[in-house]
């Protein structure tokens, strides 16, 4: 699936594409509020979504991964 114009947004902001910095964040056991809350804070507030946003975004990144 392709990125949203706001995936697009966090993935410019953060300088990597944002599912895969949703995933090392998922992998480091952070709960999706809080990524939802980090990814608002590592982007200074541009990229602000909920944590049913985050959980789609990394089921999409887990789905464009190859196995």
């Amino acid at each position: 699936m392709p990125e949203t114009v706001r995936q697009q947004l966090a993935s410019s902001l953060l300088r990597r594409p944002v599912g895969e910095w949703i995933l090392e964040r998922h992998r480091a056991k952070c709960s999706y509020e809080r990524i939802a809350a980090e990814l608002a804070e590592a982007t200074g507030g541009q990229v602000a979504v909920s944590k049913q946003a985050i959980h789609q975004w990394r089921q999409a990144a887990t789905e464009g991964k190859q196995p």
